[in-house]
């Protein structure tokens, strides 16, 4: 895999990492129940919200409860008191969520690297896969992945970045105005080819004028195969496809602020 450049000081202040899998039919919130018990301690607060659309199958039919059906799967969660962490998990998802500061902020962790949630998330997910055979009877296919990086790109305006994303920081910055609008957006949208090791992506850059503009990356990726489930589904190659759109994203000064090491 390629080596995967690195940041001291990344502006990344919230990711979410997903693994997708074949849906387990009857699944039911009591068979978690254990579980719950065993994360208490690390994420004490559990959510029930309706269930999100369906990876895969039609979506049509998996929302819908008809007579003599049992009640639907809930996107359930587990956060931290604080908030900051979340585990989603659904019949088709496992969701690892992660909220950061910056540096000086004391209130949230900083960003401590893909490696350290990627442990998290392999973690709980062996964990709720083992809770799924004993109290469900079923095991996790692997079928994709996804992970989405939030960033807040300081010393920049939302114009100056948006204008240096589009023309790959060959066009004209530091004034960009782009009608002298209040608040500017747009997005990229890339297919997956064998170029971009078979992920999609798809690039956020949004901003009020006197704010500092966010930038999100989001890579998704579906299983191929045997090696995509030694990596979470193929999740090691999304992070890898997501930092190099990042660094496309980026120009030298803003690569300088952020401490690349690698």
């Amino acid at each position: 895999m390629t080596q995967v450049v690195r940041f001291e000081r990344p502006p990344v202040r919230g990711v979410t990492l997903s693994v997708f899998f074949a849906q387990i039919p009857n699944l039911q919130v009591s068979h978690l129940s254990s579980l719950r018990e065993q994360w208490r301690s690390d994420y004490p607060t559990t959510h029930e919200a309706p269930p999100r659309m369906p990876r895969f199958g039609d979506d049509d039919d998996e929302l819908v409860l008809l007579p003599n059906e049992p009640w639907l799967f809930p996107y359930l969660t587990f956060a931290t008191s604080s908030g900051d962490r979340i585990v989603g998990v659904q019949k088709d998802r496992f969701t690892l969520s992660w909220e950061f500061g910056e540096a000086d902020d004391e209130s949230r962790p900083s960003y401590p690297g893909y490696e350290h949630l990627r442990q998290e998330l392999d973690l709980r997910l062996g964990e709720f896969g083992a809770q799924v055979e004993r109290e469900a009877g079923g095991t996790l296919t692997l079928m994709a992945s996804d992970c989405r990086y939030r960033n807040v790109v300081e010393g920049v305006s939302a114009a100056d970045l948006q204008v240096g994303i589009a023309t790959g920081w060959a066009g004209a910055q530091a004034g960009a105005h782009l009608l002298a609008a209040d608040w500017s957006g747009f997005r990229i949208h890339q297919c997956s080819t064998e170029e971009n090791n078979l992920c999609a992506t798809l690039i956020s850059i949004e901003g009020d004028h006197d704010e500092d503009p966010t930038l999100v990356i989001y890579v998704d990726r579906d299983v191929s195969d045997v090696e995509d489930s030694a990596s979470l589904a193929g999740l090691d190659f999304a992070h890898t496809e997501l930092i190099k759109q990042f660094v496309a994203c980026s120009n030298p000064a803003l690569r300088e602020r952020w401490g690349q090491l690698a």
